[in-house]
């Protein structure tokens, strides 16, 4: 392998992914340093991503993995970066200097193992991102709290739930930023939608792992629950009382550690949000205000909620 090779190997493997810039975000406020490059480093060394100082390309060293460790450091050096820019944009974090620092990667090369070779550096200017030199807390955030409510990737951070379903996970990304913005009815409407994916998604799983010669007809279950003309409320009522049934899902009820009867403070916040957001309707006024602080206790109360639905989901699996 010569240098051009390894660089273009290198750079078909530097990729920066959404999911990996909402963990930096979550790093950097919840282990918060006013300089930059100490930020990124515990990152790195937090993702377990530190690359070797110097790539030695050579017939007798395992050259591509180190490559594949040096894309994994260089990807998240950008999401961390990108996590900085985020976190600011979101008012969670102020640049403390009007200097930049450029976080320019600089990879050394070598051919020399025994005797003569060469040596040089590998051009990525490309990749190349400018932060503040340092960083600082806003005023009304004391240290260390977080602020779930300011950004989406830090809520979903705090959710906790790598398999989160794609349609779900970009409802509640909507709802904080409508909550941000302070359109509540909007992210009410979201946060409805993001709750029935849940729900709707766990009947949909139980159904399809009870067996055929259970007392209880899964495929009609299946049906109300794919069918868009049979309301929300009956679909979690469906799904709720599925899980009740001990004599299939009593497995699943140890390993998950969720009992039937846990499942009945997530249906009234489930149907609180409905409710709630069932004020879009033209006319219609919900029971009580959405201010800003009803909006804020549903989107804080969906997190355990979620997070006990999908660990039905995951036992079930």
């Amino acid at each position: 392998m010569d240098t051009h090779q390894a660089l273009t190997l290198l750079e078909s493997q530097i990729r920066v992914t959404s999911q990996q810039v909402m963990v930096a975000k979550g790093h950097i406020v919840n282990h918060f340093r006013p300089d930059t490059s100490e930020v990124i480093q515990s990152l790195l060394k937090a993702m377990e991503a530190t690359a070797p100082d110097k790539l030695v390309i050579h017939l007798t060293v395992g050259t591509e993995e180190s490559i594949k460790s040096l894309a994994q450091t260089l990807s998240w050096t950008l999401a961390g970066c990108e996590a900085i820019w985020g976190l600011i944009s979101s008012g969670l974090l102020f640049p403390a200097s009007s200097d930049l620092r450029s976080f320019l990667p600089n990879v050394s090369w070598t051919t020399v193992v025994q005797g003569s070779g060469s040596t040089g550096g590998l051009r990525l200017d490309h990749f190349s991102l400018l932060v503040p030199n340092s960083i600082q807390l806003p005023p009304s955030i004391s240290r260390g709290e977080r602020q779930t409510l300011s950004d989406h990737d830090l809520f979903l951070h705090a959710l906790e739930i790598p398999t989160i379903d794609r349609e779900v996970e970009e409802s509640l990304r909507e709802a904080v930023c409508c909550f941000k913005h302070e359109l509540f009815l909007s992210c009410l409407t979201m946060l409805g939608r993001a709750s029935e994916g849940a729900w709707i998604e766990l009947g949909l799983k139980l159904c399809s792992i009870t067996p055929s010669t259970a007392t209880i007809n899964a495929k009609k279950i299946r049906e109300k629950l794919e069918d868009p003309f049979v309301g929300i409320g009956k679909k979690i009522q469906e799904t709720a009382q599925l899980y009740q049934r001990t004599d299939i899902f009593e497995n699943i009820h140890k390993s998950s550690g969720v009992k039937p009867q846990d499942l009945n403070n997530a249906i009234v916040w489930a149907d609180a949000v409905r409710e709630s957001r069932n004020s879009v309707h033209y006319g219609a006024e919900s029971s009580m205000p959405n201010t800003y602080e009803k909006i804020a206790a549903l989107l804080i109360g969906a997190v355990p909620h979620f997070r006990l639905l999908y660990r039905i989901r995951g036992a079930a699996t």
